[in-house]
């Protein structure tokens, strides 16, 4: 219980902007005895780190997370953060294609948890990619849908971030469907 604690507690720090303090939590923790974390936690760890490292600018380093994170999850439940991690630091190298195809992968699996809040998020990220390829339409259709997703959960700032994205997808494709819309 400790460790799944801790793990929380690291998470928490990420998310709401101190990733040295998240950081430091993870590796105090992965200092401790093996018989400290199972693989699933162990898994959750590197994933985070790997997040970290990559925001960072430290790809090499997020690889190296991410490569030790799909060792552990053998045996395991498809987890997401794998196609999360896998696909910033794809977008990071400028493999657009590879993120969009992840973060797609990373939605579904939300999806199929029924995780909306996450897959929402998700497909904001492959939306994103998509429109750095150039792909409007399908950039437009994951907005709108992250949208439309956010918008159910009374997440109305990132409905409206969304649907924002969305409408700026529009503008610039010379579709005649998609600027219809």
């Amino acid at each position: 219980l400790a460790t799944s604690l801790t793990l929380l507690s690291a998470k928490n720090h990420y998310y709401r902007g101190a990733p040295e303090t998240a950081a430091s939590v993870l590796e105090d923790l992965r200092s401790r005895p093996a018989t400290v974390m199972d693989d699933g936690q162990r898994m959750e760890a590197a994933l985070l780190l790997g997040e970290i490292a990559c925001e960072d600018g430290r790809l090499d380093l997020a690889r190296q997370q991410l490569e030790t994170a799909q060792r552990l999850q053998i045996g395991l439940p498809e987890h997401p953060g794998l196609d999360r991690l896998g696909g910033s630091v794809s977008a990071k190298e400028g493999d657009y294609a590879r993120a969009a195809a992840a973060h797609e992968r990373e939605a579904q699996i939300y999806r199929s948890y029924g995780l909306y809040r996450t897959m929402a998020s998700a497909l904001m990220r492959a939306g994103d990619n998509y429109a750095k390829l150039g792909d409007l339409r399908t950039a437009f259709d994951r907005h709108y849908r992250a949208s439309v997703s956010f918008f159910e959960q009374s997440r109305f700032s990132a409905a409206k971030e969304a649907l924002q994205r969305a409408e700026a997808c529009a503008e610039a494709s010379a579709d005649p469907w998609l600027r219809d819309r």
